[in-house]
């Protein structure tokens, strides 16, 4: 049997060049940043090509068995030449696999993008799921503290590592139950956000503006504190804190980039609401 590989190459080549001039175009990595947010919308173009293909080879051979159709695919690596519709059809099946596999790679390897949450109710939802996530946070409180001496601060969302928290705080020195060290982790957030003010203090020195956001290294792990509703926004402030017990976390910055995700997430959620 003779082989020849020049009618595939061509739609690969092609397929090939479509990709590289989308990405050309978006200047963004493909997957990332433009699959991972909308993974139902590629689906749904993956099975418009893949409908598309299976039409064409229909046509192509005049019949509905899915055996049959692989006849003129074959024409793409034998000697034989293969007909127009079959290129396209070939071309549309490579586009439908690529976007395939290119979902599939998302939903295993990368985390829901944060604009995945768009309403009030996921506010917990991505407290949740950015915390469960392997590695970086252990833990995250979304807090609402009003205004004006002894204000009783509002948690609106937590989020805590059930799998790996327990056994990263056994691992210090200082060993106690989860709820426990989360009750004081409520009370340190609260004590940032004074401290935080009381800095801003020496900061206006440096005539930059306040502080927005503090990542703390610590011997065990690391704390991260940022407003989402600065006190001089409103008569509320909206912050979030982000805890790993894991120093490693801290210097892969697998800690910063999940809790980043967080606040991204956050900011969908909360954009246009002027008081949750």
């Amino acid at each position: 049997m003779n082989w020849n590989f020049t009618d595939l190459a061509k739609v690969a080549a092609l397929a090939a060049a479509g990709v590289g001039v989308f990405r050309i175009v978006l200047g963004r990595p493909l997957i990332r940043n433009i699959i991972n947010p909308h993974r139902a919308t590629w689906l749904v173009v993956a099975f418009g090509f893949l409908a598309g293909a299976i039409g064409l080879l229909r046509d192509e051979t005049q019949s509905s068995n899915p055996f049959a159709w692989f006849t003129p695919l074959q024409n793409l690596v034998l000697q034989e030449r293969a007909s127009g519709p079959v290129m396209i059809a070939s071309f549309a099946l490579m586009n439908s696999f690529a976007l395939a596999i290119g979902v599939a790679y998302s939903c295993l390897r990368l985390p829901k993008d944060p604009s995945s949450f768009r309403h009030r109710a996921d506010l917990v939802k991505a407290a949740q799921y950015y915390t469960a996530l392997h590695g970086g946070m252990d833990f995250a409180a979304v807090i609402r503290l009003p205004s004006g001496v002894g204000a009783k601060p509002e948690i609106l969302a937590t989020g805590v590592n059930r799998t790996e928290i327990q056994p990263r705080l056994d691992a210090t020195p200082h060993k106690e139950p989860v709820e426990v060290r989360i009750q004081k982790w409520y009370d340190l957030a609260v004590q940032l956000h004074h401290e935080i003010q009381r800095m801003n203090a020496l900061l206006h020195k440096g005539g930059q503006g306040e502080n927005r956001r503090v990542l703390l290294d610590v011997q065990f792990g690391g704390y991260l504190f940022q407003y989402v509703r600065p006190p001089q926004a409103g008569d509320d402030v909206l912050f979030v804190f982000g805890v790993t017990v894991l120093q490693q976390e801290v210097t892969t910055r697998q800690f910063e980039e999940h809790f980043e995700l967080l606040m991204q997430a956050i900011r969908n959620i909360t954009a246009g609401i002027e008081r949750m």
